[in-house]
Formats: structure tokens, C-alpha cells, sequence
């Protein structure tokens, strides 16, 4: 099998290609100015599409996104949005349309297309609309998903496309709540938190996403994957997994709201039982401490 990774020099990107080099899997990655990587181009750009080879590559896997944290009503953040995350999928459909070597299709996607507060088990039949802060991005990855299952179903090339839960790492960019949690920690001795025991996260180790990206390629599992741990930990428990990992004389201050209504997220994850076992999954403390240290 030939693999070809867009986005394949990013957070999820670099993971994946560690884990295909010790399966000893034939892959190549695209980015957009990378030295590392084996193309460079730009996506959002068709021409650029034509230094790949031709009738080559069996599998395609997209890990190429921009990320949420921009504003909604930014317009320069609107344009990075579109250009990759809508674009750059139209154009490499258009790209995958010219090769008859094609075989299947792995989008990595997230589970934030589908609107908070979400159901309990969320899975992969919850109706999506997207709403909120960081709505440019869920919206622009449901569209995402959309062209890509239009465009395999017309072409019969399998799809899955693996909504993510809440990706962490050693190597991610430093943002996002366990980041925050830590410069707390770390600077003041102190947590100040919100309403966090009413909110939950399904933290997924980078690593563990990339095993199941594999498991995809080597699976004939198709569709809409929820790609989790199963399981959920409060904010709260974050925190003091934070505190146990710096210095137990950290203080954690909580402030609830009676009348918040809880923000759960408890993932169905029995269709990627079918491929991963995901009690193998990283537990979230070792994968903190590595943060940390």
C-alpha cells in the first residue's frame, strides 16, 4: 500500500508517519513549505496538484486543517478556513479524480460538527449543526465531510472519515484547556476553574488517533467513525491530575453555577470497537505527565 498524507508534517501528521514508519508502511506527506516533507504545495491551489504522480498512490489520508481559535468574525481567519479546510478538500477530490489507482479515502475530521450540549451516548447518527465560538471551524469540517462523502459515493471509493474527540499531546501547539490548566498550575500555584465539574472531555492521545487512522487504512470500516477513548473526564478531574503531576499543594478553586446545565461528553465508540480496542488507549495521566515533563 502507497499512502499519501496531506498535512502530513502537522501535530496529527508527524504522529501518523512515526507509526507508518515502524509498520514499515510506504507513505509520502504534502505540505505546504515543509523541507521534510516529500511534496510541497498548496492545497487551496489545483495547479499545484499536478507535481504529484500519476496513478500511484491506493490510499489517501487528509490530517491538513486549519484549527479552531480564530474569530468567528475575522475575516482573514474566514479566508484560512476556506481555503484549506473547504478548498483544499474540494481540490484534492478533483486531484483523486484523475487517478485510477485510488482505492480509499481517510478524512480526519471532528466531533465538534455535531452542536454541544451533546447527547448521551454521542454517536455517529446525532443530527449536526454547528454552533458557537469556534463555529468557522465545526462548519467548515462538517462541509469538509460532505464533499468528501459525495465525492467517494459518485467515484465508489471507500471513505471513512474519523471524527476526532479532544486531540492532546507532547508535541501539539500549546493551547486549549489542559495547556491553560498547566501555565496555571505552573505560574500562580493556583487553578481558578468554572462550572468544571458540569463539563467533560474525551481527551484522545495524538498517538492513539494515529492507531486509529492505521487501523482504518487496514479495515474496510467505512463512514462516520467516532474516533475517542470512551473516556470521559470532568475538568475538575483534569485539574487535579495536573495538580497530582506538578505539586500537590496546588489549589484548585471551583465556581458553580446552580444553574449551568452540564456539557457532557460521553462517546459511543462501539463502531471503532470493531477495528481498535480502545482499552489500549493511552491513559490520560501518563499522557499529562509527558506534557508536563
Amino acid at each position: 500500500m502507497k499512502v499519501l498524507i496531506f498535512g502530513g508534517n502537522g501535530f496529527l501528521g508527524t504522529s501518523l508517519c512515526n507509526l507508518l514508519e515502524k509498520k514499515e508502511v510506504e507513505f509520502y506527506t504534502v505540505s505546504r513549505s515543509d523541507p521534510k516533507s516529500s511534496y510541497n504545495l498548496d492545497i487551496s491551489d489545483i495547479n499545484q496538484f499536478a507535481q504529484l504522480p500519476l496513478n500511484f498512490f491506493d490510499a489517501v489520508v487528509n490530517c491538513a486543517t486549519i484549527l479552531p481559535g480564530g474569530n468567528f468574525l475575522d475575516n482573514e481567519y474566514l479566508e484560512k478556513i476556506f481555503k484549506t479546510n473547504i478548498l483544499g478538500t474540494q481540490n484534492i477530490c478533483k486531484w483523486i479524480n484523475t487517478q485510477d489507482s485510488m482505492k480509499k479515502i481517510i478524512n480526519c475530521s471532528t466531533l465538534v460538527v455535531v452542536d454541544k450540549p451533546w447527547p448521551l451516548n454521542l454517536s455517529e447518527e446525532n443530527a449536526t449543526y454547528p454552533t458557537g465560538n469556534h463555529v468557522l471551524y465545526s462548519s467548515s469540517k462538517l462541509t469538509q465531510e460532505l464533499l468528501f462523502n459525495t465525492f467517494a459515493q459518485s467515484k465508489n471509493i471507500s471513505l471513512s472519515q474519523i471524527r476526532f474527540s479532544a486531540l492532546y499531546g507532547e508535541s501539539m501547539s500549546w493551547s486549549g484547556v489542559i495547556c491553560n490548566i498547566i501555565d496555571q498550575a505552573r505560574k500562580n500555584k493556583k487553578i481558578s476553574l468554572k462550572n468544571a465539574s458540569k463539563v467533560t472531555a474525551d481527551f484522545l492521545h495524538v498517538d492513539d488517533a494515529s492507531a486509529i487512522i492505521f487501523s482504518a487504512l487496514n479495515n474496510n470500516l467505512e463512514g462516520i467513525i467516532n474516533g475517542a477513548s470512551a473516556k470521559e473526564t470532568s475538568i475538575l478531574d483534569l485539574a487535579n491530575i495536573i495538580k497530582d503531576c506538578i505539586d500537590e499543594n496546588i489549589e484548585i478553586e471551583n465556581h458553580e453555577d446552580p444553574d449551568f446545565v452540564e456539557n457532557r461528553s460521553q462517546i459511543d465508540v462501539s463502531k471503532l470497537e470493531k477495528i481498535i480496542k480502545t482499552a489500549t488507549f493511552m491513559d490520560l495521566k501518563y499522557g499529562v505527565k509527558k506534557m508536563i515533563d
